[in-house]
């Protein structure tokens, strides 16, 4: 089974910046921003309490993929100058596909996709051979792809580990083997079958185990509801004993290998500290600068700055849409003091409740 990725769509991010008016610009009110059209076109929104900024839509380019040729199995043709098995072209037995946004684009709700292609091949591929995978007519900007099929370097998507790492006293080391194929449901590997660690500095096995089936795919999971979202066999990968520090990789034999993950003293500190960070980062009413940022911004949304809170009877318990009945229930009555909250999104939210409980 040998799997393709293509991404569809290039999306340019937002950006703010002095608002330059030009003649025909029109401007659409829109709560306490304004949106701005030039030339017939809603470009982005203007902001401040002046509208003298204008934050620019985002923008997604390229065409979305052909999918019925990507599901065509005349699409592919798979060749080999060194395996005998694929020393003529041929086409793969089976063609299937799953396809997910990656990516939106807003306001206009437009998706960029990450679209996964798998190939049932005729004859499994040999590690140290070379092939060459052609996509016909595709309307994709390669024609084809060729490499030399190295499992202990090529990252598989059916090999999932924990990236953040592990001490090496923890008691639970595991990987896990489990891929959807979309169109062609859930991948099914055959027992026994082993796995091994690989040192990514010496790139040698430093450990060698069993893969074992964990869960079926027709088990349920006992979640919101009763049912197994994965929709794959799962099996584990064990290597609880393995505490020497470094970095790995798990490999499974014929399939392909695991991003890199480090067994250390500090990765669950380092794990910390950047979640921790990306709280203080988003802190309104506190300044920010070096060594707890990487950039200053002075102190913000403070009363003495003209920021004014005022008090509203809405309660977070009376449930609904919080903002509106937030304005709806302003009492007008200044909080004597009143800052913070945080930026969500790069706007200011409230200390709601949800806010607090991430706290």
């Amino acid at each position: 089974m040998l799997e393709l990725q293509f991404h569809t769509g290039k999306l340019t991010p937002s950006k703010i910046s002095i608002y330059d008016p030009r003649p025909g610009d029109e401007r659409i009110p829109k709560g306490h921003q304004q949106i701005l059209k030039r030339n017939g076109q809603e470009i982005g929104w203007l902001i401040g309490a002046k509208h003298d900024h204008l934050v620019s839509y985002e923008n997604l380019e390229g065409d979305p993929l052909q999918s019925e040729y990507a599901a065509w199995l005349e699409t592919y043709r798979i060749s080999s100058p060194n395996d005998p098995a694929f020393a003529k072209s041929q086409r793969a037995a089976a063609v299937y596909r799953k396809t997910k946004p990656d990516d939106w684009e807003f306001p206009r709700q437009r998706f960029s996709m990450d679209h996964r292609v798998y190939l049932k091949l005729t004859h499994p591929l040999t590690e140290g051979k070379q092939y060459t995978v052609s996509f016909g007519d595709l309307n994709v900007q390669a024609k084809g792809v060729t490499f030399t099929f190295q499992p202990t370097l090529q990252v598989s998507e059916a090999i999932h580990v924990n990236q953040v790492g592990y001490r090496p006293d923890d008691p639970f080391k595991r990987a896990y083997l489990s891929v959807w194929r979309g169109t062609g449901g859930g991948q099914k590997y055959q027992l026994p079958m082993k796995f091994r660690v690989i040192d990514c500095a010496s790139h040698k096995a430093v450990f060698v185990g069993p893969v074992e089936l964990s869960w079926l795919a027709s088990d349920p999971e006992h979640m919101v509801r009763e049912e197994n979202f994965v929709h794959a066999d799962v099996y584990r990968m064990d290597y609880a004993a393995l505490n020497k520090p470094g970095n790995y990789r798990i490999v499974a034999d014929g399939i392909g290998c695991s991003y890199d993950f480090p067994i250390a003293n500090d990765v669950w500190e380092k794990a910390f500290k950047v979640q921790m960070r990306g709280l203080v980062n988003e802190r309104s009413g506190i300044e920010l600068k070096p060594p707890f940022a990487d950039f200053v911004r002075p102190a913000d949304e403070m009363p003495n700055q003209g920021q004014t809170v005022t008090e509203s009877t809405f309660s977070a318990l009376d449930g609904g849409e919080a903002f509106a009945a937030l304005v709806k229930g302003d009492t007008g009555k200044p909080v004597s003091g009143a800052y913070g909250g945080y930026h969500d999104a790069g706007d200011w939210n409230p200390r709601r409740a949800t806010h607090l409980k991430v706290t």
